[in-house]
């Protein structure tokens, strides 16, 4: 094997170890952040993603559908192709950022599906109901 298919084979494990995502990674992540209701976000995930395999998620490292906005802190570095979802250079920013947005918005009495459907988080009507259809 050539030393230039040693450094390529190399490259691409180390590219796969930083930018690849599992489930368990995710969901492991998003409880090491204090986010409330980890069940329900990994939901989140998983619908917003289709099972981490959207192109939002392989290639703007955006787990949660989240447009990009000035309105607020947040860990975006910009918007994607279409100008509208935001993109981060991680997924863990990604999951960060919803950890804003939740602190922000999230006063932790209101039922959780509740809060998503009152805070517009989806403009979908079957969004809460196809949520609690999703099973970890």
């Amino acid at each position: 094997m050539t030393r230039a298919l040693k450094i390529l084979i190399i490259s691409v494990l180390i590219f796969k170890s930083v930018n690849s995502q599992t489930k368990e990674s995710v969901y492991s992540f998003i409880k090491h952040c204090g986010i409330k209701h980890p069940k329900i976000v990994m939901k989140q995930v998983l619908l917003e993603t289709g099972h981490l395999k959207s192109y939002l998620c392989k290639h703007q490292y955006n787990l949660f559908g989240m447009q990009f906005t000035n309105g607020r802190e947040t860990l975006a570095i910009g918007s994607g192709k279409n100008n509208v979802y935001a993109v981060y250079k991680s997924w863990k920013d990604s999951v960060r950022d919803y950890a804003i947005w939740q602190n922000l918005y999230y006063d932790g009495i209101q039922d959780y599906y509740e809060f998503l459907k009152c805070s517009g988080y989806s403009t979908k009507k079957t969004y809460i109901k196809t949520l609690k259809q999703i099973i970890l």
